[in-house]
């Protein structure tokens, strides 16, 4: 063997993207491996959700004047739970009925997903020495950081995606009226919207876990997303809501 050769051999070996994105020398690949799972459980929860509130409207308010009894029965709903629930509007079409019954509180469920994975992607590490090996590295910390919150980023995109494609097939599926099936467009526009939603929360607990730690980093994550989401269902009737409002 020439000293070429040796050379070459010593030298160590870039992994290729395909090997990256499989978490292989690649702190987002390893990211978005750990998460998949947690992207199918999410996305399809989501899509589960809309084809449950469409088999329902599909068996119960199949008819216009139906639907638009249903209308005039949420329209007297106390402000309490409209405020919880959404305000209801165009409930005659079954996309208007997912999305004031399930689209208003998707970023909250959804959001726990987000607030507890980026309350521990770091502070879980740290705890447990891990980090230390991967900081050892020759990629800097920071990179480190955005790496593991952009593959969650990612992550969350590929989930509203998911949820996309299933809600506009729901809307497909259970179409009863004229009007009752909605553009996968409008679909992609709601859940990216979601997502963002979703990230707020959990980008807060992201910042503040190598500061406050795990626990103290979810709660912070929790009172972003539940506070925002109390702000601004209240801050109509509430002046000290109302004053927050921006910031919801």
């Amino acid at each position: 063997m020439t000293a070429e050769a040796v050379a070459l051999r010593s030298v160590p070996q870039r992994p290729s993207l395909t090997a990256r994105l499989l978490g292989l020398g690649s702190v987002f690949g390893k990211a978005m491996r750990d998460g998949r799972r947690a992207m199918l459980i999410f996305g399809s929860l989501a899509g589960w959700m809309m084809f449950v509130g469409g088999a329902a409207m599909a068996a119960e308010w199949n008819t216009l004047e139906s639907r638009l009894a249903l209308q005039q029965q949420m329209d007297l709903l106390p402000d309490v739970l409209v405020g919880l629930l959404g305000q209801p509007l165009g409930l005659e079409t079954l996309g208007g009925f997912l999305s004031w019954r399930f689209g208003n509180i998707m970023a909250l469920i959804l959001g726990l997903w987000s607030v507890l994975a980026l309350s521990s992607t770091l502070a879980t590490e740290a705890r447990r020495g891990t980090l230390d090996f991967v900081a050892a590295s020759p990629v800097a910390r920071r990179h480190i950081a955005a790496q593991k919150a952009g593959a969650h980023v990612a992550l969350v995109a590929g989930a509203m995606l998911m949820a996309s494609v299933l809600t506009w097939l729901a809307t497909i599926v259970f179409a009863a009226l004229p009007g009752d099936e909605v553009a996968f467009g409008t679909a992609l526009a709601h859940y990216a919207l979601t997502g963002l939603l979703m990230l707020v929360g959990g980008g807060a607990a992201f910042a503040t876990a190598p500061i406050l730690g795990r626990g103290r980093a979810l709660g912070v994550g929790m009172l972003v997303l539940f506070g925002g989401f109390l702000v601004n269902a209240y801050a109509t009737g509430i002046p000290v809501l109302e004053a927050l409002r921006p910031l919801s």
